[in-house]
């Protein structure tokens, strides 16, 4: 589930991507007789990993002269 996820989450975003899969979650869960809160558990990881280290955008480079510290227009 953690794969799927991480997979899935790339292209969507991780909350879109749960109620995506959540009836793949179900459909699992109750064939291989594994409890609810241990599939939730795995796909959430693999959804909020990729939410939090894949960039959905490239970054604008350079950054505006708005992005400046305080510091360094002094």
């Amino acid at each position: 589930m953690t794969l799927i996820g991480y997979i899935v989450s790339i292209p969507v975003f991780c909350d879109s991507g749960y109620v995506i899969l959540n009836s793949l979650r179900k459909a699992i869960t109750a064939r291989v007789s594994i409890s609810a809160l241990a599939t939730s558990t795995a796909l959430m990881t693999g959804l909020f990993a990729t939410h939090n280290l894949v960039p959905p955008t490239p970054a604008r480079w350079p950054p505006p002269k708005s992005w400046a510290s305080p510091a360094s227009s002094a």
